[in-house]
């Protein structure tokens, strides 16, 4: 089953931002987190089941996007996108 990816607006003008190559990975990444949103890292270490997850991407892991998986809703809240 597929997950929904809500992306909020200040994400929007972060991806905006993003170069061709940055792009191609953040579409990849996001095709994890439609499957497998819980393939990232926890936010906080001590909260490992947390809902609140980092994913790095890039063939060097040079981005980073910060999500929020809301099981109920079968959806994933894009909340930053970092790129290096």
């Amino acid at each position: 089953m597929a997950y929904d990816i809500e992306v909020h607006p200040d994400v929007q003008d972060e991806i905006r931002a993003l170069s061709p190559r940055a792009l191609r990975a953040l579409a990849e990444a996001i095709g994890v987190l439609e499957l497998a949103p819980r393939k990232g890292d926890p936010y906080r270490r001590s909260n490992p089941e947390g809902s609140m997850r980092n994913l790095t991407f890039g063939l060097q892991g040079e981005g980073l996007v910060m999500y929020l998986v809301l099981e109920e809703q079968n959806r994933v809240d894009l909340l930053r996108v970092l790129w290096a």
